[in-house]
């Protein structure tokens, strides 16, 4: 007959208990999900801020070489005006 008690008591044990794990995982994988969602949405803002740095880069780039290009073109004239001026001396 104990034995038939403590299997019994066991088995009230767990039962009463699974209902509390269960709860206090339940809890631990909100917390996890919240903590997974606020690591994405910082790491999504750092991801803009990259993108819209590098936009800027490319186009202080795109304004450097426009510039150097038209410079290029001005000296070429000005070899050119010059060769035009020493051919006719």
């Amino acid at each position: 007959m104990a034995g038939k008690q403590i299997k019994a008591s066991v088995i009230v044990d767990l039962l009463g208990n699974l209902p509390r794990q269960a709860r206090l995982f339940g809890q631990s994988l909100v917390g996890m999900g919240r903590q997974g969602g606020a690591s994405l949405h910082g790491l999504g803002l750092r991801a803009n801020s990259l993108g819209s740095q590098l936009d800027r880069l490319g186009h202080q780039g795109q304004r450097t070489f426009s510039g150097l290009r038209l410079g290029l073109a001005s000296v070429s004239s000005g070899f050119d005006h010059l060769e035009t001026r020493a051919k006719a001396a």
